[in-house]
């Protein structure tokens, strides 16, 4: 087992994003579907929980949560990877990898009066 072996994972993974970069809504629709399939509940994104926009770095923290159990991240990353077509082998180890405080997952700040599509495109 290498140390290291998330690193070429997430390296693929994120490459696998740009795909949506003009197409988040999208995005929005598969991680919804990543989620039904494995039967793990989708962690609040917004006060609501209706998702309008996402950004790439609140995906990697779905899987990147201080709390989160490592079969239910390889549970997630797994389907990520089926899903998105990621190129690379499912990571083994996730020594060092940086970790998100549960309540504090996104990278946006959730705000009523905030547009549609307030993330920079």
């Amino acid at each position: 087992m290498a140390q290291f072996d998330w690193v070429d994972f997430y390296k693929a993974f994120a490459k696998a994003l740009l795909h949506y970069k003009g197409n988040r809504s999208a995005l929005i629709q598969t991680i919804k579907k990543v989620y039904a399939e494995i039967e793990i509940n989708l962690p609040t994104l917004e006060r609501d929980n209706q998702i309008v926009d996402i950004d790439p770095f609140t995906v990697f923290g779905l899987f990147n949560k201080s709390k989160l159990k490592e079969s239910n991240r390889v549970k997630i990353i797994t389907a990520f990877a089926r899903e998105l077509a990621v190129d690379a082998a499912v990571p083994t180890s996730f020594d060092a990898v940086p970790v998100l405080n549960n309540q504090n997952a996104t990278f946006y700040y959730w705000c009523k009066c905030q547009p549609l599509f307030y993330i920079v495109r």
